[in-house]
């Protein structure tokens, strides 16, 4: 049978996101093992072009892009609430009960909208007739719901398809309301029980999907970064004699707790251990005001520089002229967020990271792999005691690096590094189809 596989993802490229880079690397690295490719990208709608992404897109032989839309009336609300979320209100206000019960009642509509929203995409999906038999394996990544569903119909369709359902996202965040509870915890077992394989990011999000019962289809395939990338950042040398620290991505608020970094620095400061004049503090995203009200705490607002939203490009380069980049995710009882894509686009270069992990259980995935691949440090808040300390001695000593010797020392394990670029990653992709 001809290697002809289907890619069914909502995010692809050249839409500048996070998400897009883990479908594009690993079709980009399929096509060039002789692969043909459908692509189909179900509800996408591209905001900002990432020209990394558009080069990988104009590069890759042997794709075909297919999209299936929702209808219009579901599109204009769509658009309406990506606008609105990308302006966060953070004034502290006091909450009524009235207030907190009508806030609960529209998580639960909006939630129950997305739904609709998917079953509408895949009904679309459905008219379009799709031949399944052209196939020898279907790859599809959530989120979102609608492309399990398809990889399960067109697995349906034609048994001898070899199906890996992938998990990009957890299923189970705190976004997910009370009633929708059930649905999402038994989305994996219920919609995925005849993949050839369940595969995901990370080991710590696998436990959470509840689908102990199919161990021996289950599989870790990592985010990762693709050192081809590098020939987009400015190869000449920059110093500007300050300590620069730099956060690029999104803020999900109530989840990130940034506030042991503004800590530390305050502290430092107040020791005469730093001099906070020499320190620049830059974000690029969307949720500024939010990283401000950390730095206001802490009184270094006047410390923060704002990119705004930037496309990859120059979130690269402005990486590269970065002393330490800082990386927060989450672990708490109800969701696990602890490998996000951004800390892998962070191995591309050679440049300290500052991870930092919110809410009440330790141990986490991120500060394993960031003690493996000696790529910096990992502050938990479950060990927020010793680790704080070490977050203020980490922050000092690459400090004193950057200021007095003009350099930053990090000897980064490069074997555990070459571990998640997106060539060796999709060789044991193409392990499973091939298998």
């Amino acid at each position: 049978m001809e290697k002809k596989g289907l890619i069914v993802c909502q995010h692809f490229a050249p839409n500048n996101s996070v998400a897009s880079i883990r479908t594009t690397k690993m079709a980009k690295y399929l096509s060039l093992s002789g692969y043909r490719l459908d692509i189909l990208i179900i509800g996408e709608e591209i905001v900002l072009i990432d020209p990394i992404l558009q080069y990988d897109l104009n590069n890759i032989e042997g794709i075909n892009l297919i999209k299936v839309h929702n209808c219009k009336f579901i599109k204009s609300i769509l658009k309406k609430r990506a606008h609105s979320s990308q302006t966060i209100n953070i004034t502290k206000i006091r909450v009524s009960l009235f207030k907190k019960f009508i806030k609960k009642i529209k998580k639960h509509l909006t939630f129950a909208f997305f739904l609709v929203s998917q079953f509408d995409v895949y009904r679309r999906f459905k008219r379009m007739n799709f031949k399944s038999s052209e196939y020898s394996f279907v790859f599809s990544t959530y989120s979102p719901f609608a492309s399990h569903w398809i990889g399960s119909r067109l697995k349906k369709l034609n048994p001898k398809i070899k199906w890996i359902a992938d998990f990009r996202d957890p299923v189970i965040q705190n976004s997910v309301p009370f009633i929708f509870r059930r649905y999402a915890t038994s989305f994996a077992s219920k919609y995925c029980h005849n993949a050839d394989y369940i595969t995901s990011v990370s080991s710590e999000q696998i436990i959470d999907l509840n689908i102990d019962k199919y161990k021996g289809k289950i599989v870790t395939i990592p985010n990762g970064f693709d050192l081809e990338d590098i020939e987009f950042i400015d190869k000449q040398s920059f110093d500007d004699g300050l300590f620069n620290i730099v956060y690029t991505g999104v803020i999900y608020k109530d989840k990130q707790d940034f506030s042991p970094l503004f800590r530390a620095l305050s502290e430092l400061s107040t020791e005469r251990q730093i001099d906070l004049s020499l320190i620049k503090i830059h974000y690029a995203g969307n949720q500024f005001e939010i990283f401000k009200s950390f730095a206001e705490e802490r009184n270094l607002q006047e410390n923060l520089i704002n990119h705004g939203f930037i496309s990859r490009e120059k979130s690269l380069n402005l990486q590269a002229k970065s002393n330490v980049r800082i990386f927060v995710a989450w672990k708490n009882d109800i969701e696990n967020m602890s490998l996000g894509g951004k800390l892998f686009e962070y191995f591309l270069l050679p440049i300290p990271i500052i991870a930092m992990v919110t809410g009440n259980r330790g141990q986490s995935e991120l500060k394993e792999i960031i003690h493996k691949t000696n790529s910096g440090l990992c502050y938990e808040e479950f060990n927020k005691k010793d680790d704080f300390h070490k977050l203020k001695n980490y922050l000092y000593e690459i400090y004193c690096d950057s200021i007095f010797n003009n350099r930053v020392k990090v000897t980064r394990d490069e074997t555990e590094i070459n571990k998640y670029e997106y060539k060796n990653i999709t060789c044991g992709l193409i392990d499973l189809i091939e298998n």
